[in-house]
């Protein structure tokens, strides 16, 4: 039976899809190769049928409802693994989040990178995604690293599994990120937002309004590349939520600082940290893979940013499998 361009336009991105998690040793259910799949809108059932060819014609491997490369059995005991430790990174991400709730000017936080699947390994450290209220981004900074270093699970230094790394904030006018994608194809950055799981949203309670929905809305790039994929509803024992008295609270500060005295503090805090890390950001900047940027709307502090290894990674692989041009 001759393969239609449909199928093998399928078959293509299915291999696409599998190649860039395996880059992570992650194999992927059915389930998850279809919300993820790469630049081709297919049908579940499609799907099913396009990786059982692709298994029967030994491009790929599968067991017990995962799929990988082929010879590549051997990852689906490290995802099992990894699923365990990802379980005490998540209680340690949510005490963070617990408290960080009641910080003014905080709309969301999100866990992401490879623990955002649960694929951390144990060295690994946790990194938050922190939207910030416009116009109070440096606030915020300052008052979660105070709060989460007084905790003692910030990383710094030497000191990197299970800590909390804090290198990615935007402001909510700023939730379209596609102005740091490396270019039009930043494989790495579509499914980082993919896998992006909420684990605090001040707007969980109205959806219309919630962050996170928001934040996938304004990057279309994501639906462009990942036409079948929708949003990701963290269980309960995941993600955290506002009390009414909290919420009541932090409303009461917000209104206090939301003027002239807020202002202020903004700009001292803007003041003192660029003080701080002016000569670090000045290092930083002259490394050819670093991607520090440092604005009232976007503070990112990715020292070694990977996604154009990792793009070639991925490249390489599909290539290896003339699977996509």
């Amino acid at each position: 039976m001759s393969v239609g361009r449909s199928d093998q336009a399928t078959a293509q991105a299915a291999i696409a899809t599998l190649a860039f998690f395996d880059i992570f040793n992650y194999p992927l259910t059915a389930l998850e190769i279809w919300r993820w799949l790469y630049q081709q809108p297919a049908g579940f059932a499609e799907l099913l049928d396009t990786l059982e060819r692709l298994r029967a014609n030994s491009r790929i491997g599968s067991s017990n409802g995962y799929f990988f490369l082929a010879g590549r059995k051997a990852i689906l005991e490290q995802r099992f693994a990894r699923y365990q430790l990802a379980e005490h990174k998540y209680r340690i991400a949510l005490r963070a989040a617990r408290v960080l709730r009641f910080v003014p000017f905080v709309e969301g936080i999100a866990v992401c990178n490879t623990l955002g699947y649960s694929n951390a390994a144990k060295e690994s450290d946790i990194d938050f995604f922190i939207v910030a209220r416009h116009g109070r981004i440096w606030l915020v900074r300052l008052l979660v690293t105070a709060l989460v270093s007084g905790m003692g699970i910030r990383r710094h230094g030497q000191k990197i599994a299970d800590r909390v790394c804090l290198s990615f904030y935007v402001s909510d006018a700023h939730l379209d990120i596609s102005d740091i994608a490396l270019d039009a194809e930043d494989i790495y950055l579509v499914y980082w937002l993919a896998t992006l799981v909420p684990i605090y949203d001040r707007q969980e309670h109205d959806q219309q309004c919630s962050v996170y929905q928001r934040l996938l809305k304004e990057n279309v790039k994501l639906h462009e590349r990942l036409p079948n994929f929708f949003s990701c509803f963290p269980n309960q024992r995941r993600r955290t939520h506002d009390s009414r008295p909290g919420l009541t609270w932090r409303r009461s500060i917000e209104y206090l600082l939301g003027g002239a005295v807020g202002n202020g503090l903004e700009n001292l805090s803007r003041t003192l940290q660029l003080e701080k890390m002016k000569h670090t950001v000045a290092a930083v900047g002259h490394q050819p893979n670093a991607r520090v940027l440092v604005s009232d709307q976007m503070l990112k502090f990715h020292e070694q940013d990977r996604r154009e290894e990792y793009r070639m990674r991925w490249r390489q692989r599909v290539a290896a499998l003339d699977a996509y041009q």
